[in-house]
Formats: C-alpha cells, sequence, structure tokens
C-alpha cells in the first residue's frame, strides 16, 4: 500500500521550478501562493522526493494551517498505477470541481475505460474514488462490464473479440467472462478454435508472400478494403508489416482506418 498525491498543473509546476532550483544551487527559496493555492501540497509533493530517496527533511511551521484545498490522499493497492489514473485526476480538477452530474462524471470514466486498454478493476474503483462517485462504485463498474459484454455479443467472429480484449487486464477479461452464460462462452471457444486453425493455415510462408505482394500493389485505400474481405485479417496485418518502405506505413494506416471502420459499423 502506498499514497498517492494528485497535483493541479501549476503546482506541479512549482515542484519541478523548485527542485530545479536547488538542483542549480540555490538553497533558498521562497514560494508563494494565495490562500488555498495548495502550498502545503506542493511542499508535501517537494518533501516526498527527498523521502523516496531515503533522505530525511526538517520541518518547521506554524501550527495553523491556513487551507488544504487540493489535497487529495487515497490509500491504493499496489495493483493501481498513478501514471494511469493521470486523465480522470485533470478531469476532476479541470472540469469537475463542486456539483457536477452522476452522468457526466460516469462518462469520464468510461471514455478512460474505452481509451486505455490495460485498465484494471482496482484502477476502475479508484478511478470512481476520485471522481467521488463511491456510492455507486458496483452500478458504474458494472455498466462498464456489461457495455464490455455487449461489445463481444455484438462482434461477428473472434478477431473482433481479440481485438477489443487481447490487451484488457487479466482481471477485467475474467469479470466480463463470469457476465457471458454457457451457450455465449461455448459459441466463443469454437470461434476461438476456428480462427487458430483458420490463422495456421493462412499464415504459412507461402501465404504470406503472396498477401504482402498484393498489399504492395495496392493503389488505393479501396483495393486494401478489398483484400480485406478476401483474406484472414490477421494474416493482413502480419503480412504488411514486413513490407519496410514508406508504402508499408500508407498499408499498415489503411489496415487500422478499415479495421476501425469494420469494428465501428459491427449491428
Amino acid at each position: 500500500m502506498y499514497s498517492i498525491l494528485v497535483l493541479c498543473d501549476y503546482q506541479e509546476e512549482l515542484v519541478a521550478r523548485t527542485l530545479g532550483a536547488w538542483s542549480n544551487g540555490t538553497r533558498k527559496v521562497l514560494l508563494q501562493l494565495s490562500t488555498g493555492g495548495g502550498k502545503t501540497v506542493i511542499f508535501a509533493a517537494i518533501a516526498s522526493q527527498f523521502v523516496r530517496h531515503q533522505e530525511g527533511v526538517l520541518v518547521i511551521g506554524v501550527a495553523t494551517i491556513a487551507s488544504c484545498e487540493g489535497a487529495e490522499w487515497e490509500e491504493v493497492p499496489a495493483s493501481v498505477r498513478p501514471a494511469v489514473l493521470r486523465p480522470i485526476a485533470e478531469n476532476k480538477k479541470r472540469k469537475y470541481r463542486g456539483n457536477k452530474g452522476f452522468f457526466q462524471r460516469f462518462e469520464v470514466i468510461q471514455d478512460w475505460f474505452d481509451t486505455r486498454c490495460d485498465i484494471n478493476l482496482d484502477e476502475i474503483k479508484y478511478a470512481v474514488n476520485l471522481m467521488e462517485l463511491n456510492a455507486r462504485e458496483e452500478l458504474i463498474i458494472n455498466t462498464i462490464l456489461h457495455r464490455t459484454v455487449s461489445k463481444i455479443r455484438n462482434s461477428s467472429d473472434w478477431y473482433d473479440i481479440n481485438k477489443n480484449m487481447s490487451e484488457r487486464a487479466g482481471d477485467v477479461k475474467k469479470a466480463v467472462w463470469d457476465k457471458l452464460d454457457a451457450l455465449e462462452k461455448q459459441k466463443l471457444n469454437n470461434w476461438k478454435k476456428r480462427y487458430l486453425e483458420e490463422l495456421e493455415v493462412w499464415g504459412t510462408e507461402e501465404n504470406l508472400i503472396v498477401i504482402q505482394k498484393d498489399l504492395e500493389a495496392c493503389e488505393n485505400f479501396e483495393m486494401l478494403e478489398e483484400l480485406w474481405q478476401i483474406f484472414n485479417k490477421e494474416a493482413i496485418r502480419i503480412a504488411s508489416k514486413r513490407i519496410n518502405s514508406d508504402k508499408g506505413a500508407v498499408i499498415r494506416g489503411w489496415i487500422e482506418k478499415v479495421d476501425s471502420f469494420s469494428y465501428n459499423t459491427m449491428p
């Protein structure tokens, strides 16, 4: 367990400037902020840099603290990565101070989850905590998981599922899997088996050479779309990585475009 301190942008800048001055040989630094600006928070962040390097810190100050506004100390499990929570913290600081609606805050968490595929359940819980939605934690997590389950149910093959779930955290994958019924799990296992069998055939050196040549012959996005309907999608991705020229970068860009389009227009 450890503590995480969330700073505003201007506070981070002042911490960096203070540490920079010290590293350049300046030992006496005066830092001024208006009441409520977070001087105590900034000092705590500066002191933590020394504690982290096992150096002592002597604090001499008055007994009365004018304001602790902006300080957010929370005990979090080691599985929570502070850097992953930064978008949530920034949204809260800049847009969601005060009495904002539940749905606005929830959509911030949902968009964050959709954008970052490796988020785990502990990080979702902590994001809910940061957005001050603890009372609805179970509802929020279930809604996020059910939306993911809906994407799986609307998928047309294992390729689509693998694209959406391959980079998800293990506990998220398990939670989603547990929400599927027995028939759905059987169908997905059959899809996966067929997908791997087809990839084994399409992934032979001979076939990859053929696909690579056809990719190199593509003159526009429309030609790539036609190949996308003919060849195995994962084999196309593998073959495209063999094209090292500038044309290869263009082809891979087209692949991302057609792949995203096909996924977003699923029924």
